[in-house]
């Protein structure tokens, strides 16, 4: 992704940004790391096996990462830029056709010669 930021500053800006995106996705695993852990804890100071306290301590960061997922997910839909409104009317077109190449994707047939 390009930083389209203009004026003095704007690598420092896009760099810092995107610093910050790489910063939160590393700290997620130790938060959820340390919360398996504590549950898993919890779960054999209750006197649970261990097998069943580290399936326990895994479902609870599985499900903090979800509800993280979810709460992302939701945020990206409600704050993403709205579409742009057009009036329904096609563009007027102006000049001539692009060439065909080989890679056109329209029927290009030669032109009329004239006479």
């Amino acid at each position: 992704m390009t930083n389209v930021t203009a004026g003095p500053g704007a690598g420092i800006r896009g760099a810092r940004g995107g610093a910050r995106a790489h910063d939160a996705r590393w700290l997620a695993l130790p938060v959820l790391a340390s919360l398996a852990a504590s549950r898993t804890s919890a779960l054999l100071a209750r006197g649970a096996t261990p097998a069943a306290a580290l399936t326990g301590g895994c479902h609870a960061a599985f499900l903090a990462a979800a509800i993280a997922a979810a709460a992302a997910a939701l945020g990206a839909a409600l704050l993403r830029a709205p579409a742009p409104q057009t009036t329904g009317e096609p563009a007027e077109v102006t000049g001539e056709p692009a060439p065909c190449t080989a890679f056109s994707v329209r029927d290009c047939r030669p032109a009329k010669q004239p006479g």
